[in-house]
């Protein structure tokens, strides 16, 4: 029997972020320790929930991604609210059975849950879309007595100069590498694979200039220093709004010493816009992650991701470089119309770029996108046939594995051994240094407004060395090294960081592509062993149900 609702005192609430996997490529958790943090970035979806509820709450939040959940604490809370991406689908779902082991009601919200809501339905309330919307419906319908509850947006956008900043305060900034504040939402874009513009329109919306580096002074109130992830889908979707923003945060960044440097992600059109590069390299914009996808342009096309070939990718990643910012991409494999050279393809792109984390995964169709809703009309799309048989259970449901989930138009069979391939060449000591002196070579540093505290550099310069010697253990890794941090130490203090910055992160990136290398060789041997039906079957697979329209025709 769940517990009764208070209504003389104040609402005891415990927001849990649910855990990445282990071996995800976003739990950089060696990299972490070695660097004297518990995870990369703090959880700001739930403590922007947190901003959203009733300030008289007595609210508690543990990530899971730091901390363990002490089930003492279930026990404290009148309701448990949790949620997230389709990667945390798994643990949010042991979290709703765990809050009910405790007889403690639990509320879901975040992006998986708004796309797949029918594999939450255990959860007492589900709070989806924008919360900007849904969360004061939901808290009146808790004050009412009420005990179950869905609460959609109906298709309404929040205006973000309404909203208010997250809660820091539940937070220990100094848990994380790195600090994350929002700055806008949406995308203009119409890539059919995204499913960012199901979620939050095609229409920019941002924070206005002084509002958002009003949530920067919060931040800096808090105690952190160094570097904050602007972590928008695509930073740049209003370009002209964005420039009124960075002439501001220029401004601002100078009179509080500069206590900031920056990442973001974006697209690759922020290397057509000169002024827009010299603006972000004067707010000390380190790092962006771009979505590149494939280097092949028929493919973009046909993905509607054709702003990436505007101009000439590799033109486009060197230009960012010679502004003094390094890239992260993502890459995608297994779209229709791919060539049979597809993995070489990639390799070339990837190493002649000198994109160093180079993401590459296996396609999914995301629910509800454009991609999606085609392969279903086809008669192509995979889905689960038992909702206990989804993502998270198990080590075949890696983020970078688990594609596929559609007939794809070249071999199954084939396109995981070129995948393979690609995954493991990429990501080997020869090749992977070789990317880093590329970027080194054509990274023209802007000079770095954010200095660290020198009572910090000790502590750093020994982190960096206990991480360089855990690097150097690891087999073929010595002369690369040497190699690298050689050719660093010839560019300046800049080139040397990014040498031995990039070489820590190996600690991360060897183990989880070893970890996708064993789960592909399952996947591998079944199908030669099986056949791609019983392959499927083994993996719950079915074709999904056409959509009803197609099926009321036939």
């Amino acid at each position: 029997m769940m517990k009764h609702f208070p209504d003389k005192r104040p609402v005891k609430a415990l927001l849990v972020v649910p855990a990445f996997l282990q071996h995800s490529f976003y739990n950089a958790r060696t990299a972490c320790r070695i660097m004297g943090a518990k995870y990369t970035t703090m959880p700001l979806g739930l403590m922007t929930v947190a901003a959203l509820l009733p300030a008289e709450w007595d609210m508690r939040l543990i990530d899971m991604n730091a901390y363990e959940l002490d089930e003492d604490l279930i026990d404290w809370a009148d309701i448990v609210l949790t949620g997230g991406m389709i990667t945390q689908q798994g643990e949010t779902r042991r979290i709703i059975d765990l809050a009910h082991a405790h007889d403690t009601l639990v509320a879901v919200g975040g992006p998986d849950p708004t796309n797949q809501p029918e594999l939450y339905e255990r959860a007492d309330f589900l709070v989806l879309d924008e919360g900007e919307f849904t969360i004061g419906p939901f808290v009146e319908a808790l004050k009412a007595g009420e005990t179950k509850g869905t609460f959609r947006a109906r298709g309404e956008r929040p205006n973000l100069e309404e909203v208010p900043p997250a809660r820091f305060d539940l937070i220990n900034p100094k848990d994380y590498l790195y600090a994350a504040i929002q700055y806008s939402r949406g995308c203009p874009f119409s890539c059919e694979f995204c499913d960012i513009i199901e979620l939050y329109g095609q229409i920019p919306r941002n924070k206005t200039p002084e509002q958002f580096c009003s949530e920067l002074e919060i931040l800096y109130k808090a105690g952190h220093r160094g570097h904050v992830g602007i972590v928008d889908d695509n930073l740049i979707g209003n370009k002209a709004e964005l420039k009124r923003m960075l002439r501001h945060l220029i401004k601002w960044s100078d009179g509080f010493g500069w206590p900031f440097y920056f990442s973001t992600q974006l697209t690759l059109t922020v290397a057509h816009d000169d002024e827009l590069l010299e603006l972000l390299a004067e707010c000390d914009f380190r790092t962006f992650y771009i979505g590149i996808e494939t280097p092949d342009p028929d493919v973009l096309a046909v993905t509607n991701k054709r702003h990436n070939v505007l101009k000439p990718i590799l033109d486009s990643v060197k230009k960012i470089n010679q502004a003094g910012m390094l890239v992260h991409s993502g890459f995608l494999f297994g779209f229709d119309n791919e060539k049979a050279n597809v993995k070489d393809a990639f390799k070339a792109c990837i190493e002649e770029a000198g994109i160093v984390i180079a993401g590459c995964g296996l396609l999914v169709a995301l629910p509800e996108t454009q991609l999606e809703r085609r392969l279903r009309k086809e008669g192509r799309l995979l889905v689960r046939d038992s909702e206990e048989a989804g993502f998270g259970k198990g080590r075949r449901y890696d983020q970078i594995t688990q594609g596929l989930n559609y007939v794809p138009h070249r071999s199954r069979l084939q396109t995981l051994k070129d995948f393979r391939e690609l995954r493991q060449y990429l990501f080997e000591p020869e090749p992977y240094f070789r990317r880093v002196r590329t970027f080194i070579k054509n990274m023209r540093p802007h000079k770095p407004k954010h200095l660290p505290p020198l009572k910090s550099l000790p502590g750093f310069a020994w982190s960096i060395a206990y991480g360089f010697l855990l690097v150097l253990g690891i087999p073929g890794m010595w002369w690369e090294c040497i190699k690298t941090i050689a050719y660093g130490a010839t560019k300046g203090i800049s080139g040397m960081v990014a040498a031995v910055s990039m070489a820590v992160y190996y600690l991360h990136l060897g183990p989880q592509t070893q970890f996708v290398i064993n789960d592909l060789d399952d996947n591998i041997r079944d199908l030669e062993l099986y056949g791609e039906e019983e392959y499927n079957r083994r993996r719950h697979l079915r074709l999904a149900e056409p959509p009803r329209e197609t099926a009321a025709v036939e």
